[in-house]
């Protein structure tokens, strides 16, 4: 290590906000709680209807700050279509909104439904759990990949 090199100043490795497009406030309380056990670090973010979300993400984009580091979209928000079509208007958006990972979350376990998210391109289809312990273990997993084991670039924090 170089003594006359100074290391920037970084935000911790497990800092960042999710943004969570989920309308049952249950599911959405079961998904925060456990998430701040898991690492309080990670400020997760409600979004009741996806226009609630399309207005906070273009608010990050006027300001150019704030951007989530993950999106949580519920395919059922609260009809199937409802999902499906806030994906496409999250990948119609800019870059800097486009480029966020979305994990697809829901309670389908339709391998029609898994197939075509993955086509649509969401990063990851997660079925939701059914028990706290269950919770507990999907959010530690959550972490443990998006904040320890995916590294991003700094100019693209997404």
């Amino acid at each position: 290590m170089n003594p006359h090199h100074k290391a920037e100043p970084q935000a911790p490795e497990h800092a960042g906000k999710i943004l969570v497009i989920e309308d049952s406030l249950d599911q959405w309380t079961l998904f925060k709680k456990a998430l701040e056990e898991v690492n309080p670090q990670i400020k997760p973010v409600l979004a009741n209807k996806p226009q609630v979300a399309f207005d906070l993400l273009e608010e990050c984009q006027q300001t150019g700050s704030g951007f989530p580091l993950l999106i949580v979209l519920d395919l059922y928000v609260p009809k199937r279509q409802d999902g499906w079509q806030a994906l496409e208007v999250i990948h119609s958006m800019p870059a800097s909104i486009s480029q966020i990972p979305v994990i697809m979350f829901t309670s389908s376990t339709d391998l029609e439904d898994l197939i075509d998210a993955y086509q649509q391109g969401v990063q990851s289809y997660v079925i939701k759990p059914k028990t706290v312990s269950e919770w507990m273990d999907c959010c530690r997993i959550l972490s443990d990949y998006w904040w320890q084991a995916v590294k991003r670039s700094r100019t693209n924090p997404h």
